[in-house]
């Protein structure tokens, strides 16, 4: 198979329901005994998305820049696919390999306390690490890993070379998506940041719905909280038809 030239995933405790629990999702932080944590799982959440091999629903942000690369680049160089089944849309074409994270060593607050500051793996980690060793050692094409989680990858580098990782992506790239992807393809450095953002206009809408039928409609904060990430971002309120559009796309 040729693969596609680009192809993006999530870990599974991305794609997983939580049986719709507003805090379920907080149980993937839970430390990864072979039988306590798959006990939970598979009780808290019956039913994943990654059984399926291209994704009918996929995280937020990864949505965001799907999008973004099809409108840089071509929609149908770019497939959205489970962690499962990866392998069968990498081939010849495949360039780059994305991977959106949201706490993939286990640095949040919350694993960092459900595993006693670390003296555990927690299964956000423990899933992560099984996505990138199931990726092919003898490749032609780049392992990048991306989200609100990749920060943890630049402070923690020695782990992202243990599992193969050759950039590290932090910022918003609903802009420079496709800029993005050329200078991966052309060596760019292994930590790549994106410093500026994106006028709420540019932010295209989603092209398939989303994990928990999630809508964004306002980016960064205004607040001034000094211990909150979002307030790191400048706020931006997305237009009233980006959001109805990307509404349709989720029911």
């Amino acid at each position: 198979m040729d693969g596609y030239e680009i192809v993006l995933t999530a870990d599974e405790t991305l794609l997983a329901e939580y049986r719709n629990i507003p805090l379920g999702p907080f149980l993937s932080c839970i430390p990864s005994d072979p039988i306590l944590s798959r006990a939970v799982h598979h009780l808290i959440s019956p039913k994943s998305h990654a059984n399926e091999e291209f994704l009918s629903l996929a995280p937020l942000g990864l949505r965001k820049f799907e999008s973004a690369l099809a409108r840089d680049l071509r929609k149908d160089k770019v497939a959205v696919v489970s962690p499962k089944f990866i392998k069968k849309f990498i081939g010849e074409k495949t360039k780059v390999v994305g991977i959106h994270s949201m706490d993939p060593i286990g640095l949040g607050p919350v694993s960092t306390m459900f595993t006693m500051g670390g003296k555990y793996t927690p299964y956000t980690k423990y899933m992560t690490e099984k996505l990138l060793m199931q990726l092919p050692e003898d490749r032609n094409f780049k392992v990048v890993i991306g989200g609100p989680g990749s920060w943890q990858f630049e402070y923690k580098t020695e782990v992202a070379k243990q599992w193969g990782i050759d950039h590290i992506v932090i910022g918003e790239c609903d802009r420079k998506a496709g800029e993005v992807m050329e200078q991966i393809i052309d060596g760019a450095s292994t930590v790549i940041k994106i410093r500026d953002c994106p006028p709420a206009e540019e932010i295209p809408p989603n092209l398939g719905a989303t994990m928990f039928s999630m809508a964004e409609v306002m980016r960064g904060c205004g607040r001034g909280c000094k211990f909150c990430q979002p307030n790191l971002r400048k706020a931006r309120y997305i237009p009233h038809e980006i959001v109805r559009k990307d509404i349709e796309k989720k029911c």
